[in-house]
């Protein structure tokens, strides 16, 4: 009897183990053949082989969603998975910067010798049909159906799978983080209703370190993750939408993704992969072909060399962004030509600091303080993924419906009808943002990407240019005290943490110079850079918001 209870027992537990090796089989289908993995014993993890791959890393504005992204690669994941689940994740963690009311672009960069072409995901928001600007600003979110677009593209793990850690982040409650803290308490008069109270008991904004649950958020999800995209874009949670803007019913099932192919520009020995018109992609190359062409590493012994000199390459590719730049559905954009050596080696031959008298090149837009998130991944076959993800302002239109925010992105038209960013129903406005990729022999190198609005291209070109013409290591130069000109008058905003002597230098130099802005104002930058001679992957956060990497 004895030896039936175990043999039984033996064939039970053999059972077991076949359906957990299937469940774990099932994680994971590589996108490359020739790429092995093998599971950890110890912890049941799936891991590249180091023969073929530096690691997997993750760096994001949240702490939390780079352990929901790290996950997701230990568990054999790719990048865009990771990708989607990060995306969902800093939707819960940090309301005030992203989420599924705003939109976003994803550059995806296959590993080397991989069939596919770099990509660019563009999702952002649209405009409605409304022949005249909404009042409300809030366009069509595209981060549902682009998060479905790229996961039917390039997904291995079911949805389900990547979107459980936001479901549960929502419903088991995050940690208030001090940058949360600090922009519900900025920004309680833009949040104000019943809705919302949830993010302020008792009147005032979480403290940090408290628990913020969002049950809302969570059931919203939920729908998306169990009946798709078509869950957000229909039905309740669309009505929810209509209710709270000037968007139709019609606005939001004719939402498409636009998939094309990054523009390319070159610094140093790189190639620069970024984001097509109407994104900042342009402004960027244009940026950095014009710092390598003046020689911006000279600076290097001079702060305030190299603040001025940066400031004449943003004040020149500014300019010419607000003359050439608009959605190419609706206007004529020559990138070939804006982003080619001679154009911006001829834009470079024009900068001096006659040029930064306070010429006025802002007609018709506003500055704001912008707000996005940005993160980078790479996976354990080498594909590396650069994302920048938004609702515009902080908290977006303020407007919160079904647990979450909706944008308020269509105030980055332009308001003057001779502009190529004027607003036309179902245009996407322009935007800053520029999730970045440079690469070399067809590797993913150097992923990098901010938030921060007008501040992205000036201060993703001050760390760039630090980190390769200056070489710095990339933590450094993201650390390193930021400038950023006013457009309007010859004023210059400083960190606050520079030396009295450069502060002298740019007055002398006929610059007002305010000092007032925090440091957040600033930005932040996440960068991951792949060593692959080394076989490591090492990166940068900003400490400004918080930010994490990891790698293994």
């Amino acid at each position: 009897m004895g030896n039936l209870k175990d043999s039984t027992r033996v064939v039970i537990l053999l059972l077991a183990a076949a359906v957990l090796l299937s469940i774990k089989s099932s994680l994971y289908t590589p996108s490359e053949p020739e790429t092995s993995e093998h599971l950890d014993e110890e912890s049941g993890e799936f891991e590249a082989d180091r023969r073929n791959s530096a690691g997997i890393g993750v760096a994001t504005d949240n702490p939390d969603a780079t352990g929901v992204g790290m996950d997701v690669l230990r568990k054999g994941g790719n990048a865009v998975d990771a990708a989607i689940a990060v995306s969902y994740s800093l939707g819960v963690t940090e309301p005030s910067a992203s989420g599924i009311g705003g939109g976003g672009i994803m550059l995806v960069h296959p590993p080397e010798g991989h069939s596919d072409e770099p990509s660019v995901y563009d999702y952002r928001e649209t405009a409605p049909s409304e022949e005249s600007m909404p009042d409300s600003k809030i366009g069509v979110p595209g981060l549902v159906k682009g998060m479905d677009v790229v996961h039917s593209d390039y997904g291995t793990l079911s949805m389900e799978k990547l979107m459980d850690p936001a479901i549960s982040q929502a419903e088991d409650g995050v940690s208030v983080s001090e940058n949360l803290h600090g922009r519900l308490s900025d920004a309680g008069y833009r949040v104000e209703g019943e809705d919302t109270s949830l993010f302020f008991p008792n009147g005032m904004a979480l403290p940090e370190g408290t628990r913020l649950k969002q049950e809302s958020l969570a059931d919203t999800m939920s729908d998306i993750s169990e009946h798709g995209p078509d869950a957000f874009y229909e039905g309740k949670i669309a009505a929810g939408i209509a209710k709270k803007s000037d968007i139709s019913k019609e606005d939001l099932e004719d939402y498409e993704v636009v998939k094309t192919e990054p523009i390319q520009g070159s610094f140093k020995d790189y190639d620069v992969l970024a984001p097509p018109p109407p994104a900042g992609g342009v402004m960027l190359v244009q940026s950095l072909q014009m710092a390598e062409h003046l020689k911006l590493e000279q600076t290097a012994a001079s702060q305030a060399d190299f603040i001025e000199r940066t400031s004449e390459i943003n004040d020149k590719t500014y300019s010419n962004r607000y003359e050439h730049v608009g959605d190419p559905d609706f206007v004529d954009v020559p990138t070939d030509k804006l982003i080619s050596k001679d154009y911006t080696e001829e834009l470079a031959s024009d900068v001096s600091t006659d040029s930064l008298d306070g010429e006025k090149l802002t007609s018709g837009e506003k500055d704001k303080d912008g707000n996005t998130t940005h993160f980078v991944i790479v996976d354990q076959n080498g594909m590396m993924v650069s994302v920048t993800n938004t609702i515009s302002d902080y908290f977006g239109s303020g407007e919160y419906t079904n647990g979450f925010f909706l944008n308020n992105q269509l105030d980055n038209f332009t308001d003057s009808d001779k502009s190529p960013n004027e607003y036309e129903p179902g245009k996407r406005p322009y935007s800053y943002i520029s999730p970045t990729i440079l690469s070399k022999d067809d590797k993913p190198v150097i992923g990098i990407g901010m938030a921060g609005g007008r501040r992205i291209t000036p201060v993703l070109t001050q760390v760039l240019s630090r980190h390769v013409l200056l070489e710095q290591p990339i933590d450094e130069a993201i650390d390193e005290n930021r400038a950023h000109k006013n457009l309007d008058k010859k004023e210059i905003y400083l960190e606050g943490r520079f030396p009295k002597k450069t502060v002298e230098e740019l007055e002398d130099r006929g610059y007002s110079i305010d000092e007032t802005q925090t440091s957040m104002y600033f930005g932040s930058v996440q960068s991951l850079i792949v060593n692959y001679e080394k076989s490591e992957i090492y990166g940068g956060s900003d400490h400004r918001r918080y930010g994490d990497w990891r790698s293994r």
